[in-house]
């Protein structure tokens, strides 16, 4: 039984510029996450330093630069990766976080544009070897930790805790790291008295709502072998 829980769609902001008869052209996520790799389109219609920056929301100091140059060789068009360190910010749950994007083509035209910030570490999958359980049973979980690029993890560290169907944490692990492949198998014995009902399986990277994950199983007297 696997559950899925994804925070939404990557969209992309598409700008088309003319400045004396010149054409440039961005195209950036509407949405950047911290500490992953993502990437910037840029073209122009002759060769031209680009500079791309993003800057704090508040006081537009710099956070991180990245050069292009645009000519003939990569016809005129690039794309350029970024990546944008979560220890530039606080990591305040309640506040939207957002950064600038400046992208300036050399002294001929400056794209600025607003992006929000997010923290999200990856996703994390949740499986059963059964759907429904009888009272003393074995269960056995696996959870995968990937990327935001469903990339197998093995750099974050994953918390899991086990619910009782009155949603009280009945067990708690926590592992440093997966394996290489980002997998976490876990392992729980139900008990006797006071567990039929559905029970959840709650994984996390962090208390932000964007690492947070769960599935549910069944807990019944009678049920199939």
């Amino acid at each position: 039984m696997f559950h899925w829980d994804f925070c939404g769609l990557l969209f992309f902001t598409f700008t088309l510029f003319r400045c004396y008869n010149a054409r440039f052209v961005v195209v950036a996520p509407n949405l950047i996450r911290t500490d992953t790799e993502e990437n910037v389109f840029i073209q122009a219609d002759a060769e031209v330093q680009v500079t791309i920056q993003f800057k704090d929301y508040i006081s537009e100091n710099v956070l991180i630069t990245s050069y292009v140059l645009l000519n003939n060789r990569n016809k005129f068009h690039a794309l350029a990766p970024v990546q944008l360190p979560s220890d530039n910010f606080k990591r305040d749950e309640k506040v939207k976080q957002f950064v600038y994007l400046e992208v300036q083509f050399g002294n001929q035209h400056i794209e600025k544009r607003a992006i929000l910030v997010s923290f999200q570490s990856g996703y994390i999958f949740i499986q059963t070897d059964k759907p429904i359980y009888k009272p003393e049973q074995f269960v056995k979980i696996r959870v995968y930790a990937t990327s935001p690029s469903f990339k197998g993890s093995d750099s974050k560290s994953v918390s899991i805790d086990i619910k009782n169907p009155d949603d009280v944490v009945v067990d708690q692990k926590s592992y440093r790291k997966p394996n290489p492949f980002g997998i976490v198998p876990v392992s729980y014995t139900i008990p006797k008295i006071g567990s039929e009902g559905k029970w959840t399986i709650h994984a996390r990277f962090d208390r932000r709502p964007e690492n947070n994950f769960n599935t549910t199983f069944d807990v019944k007297e009678l049920c199939p072998p």
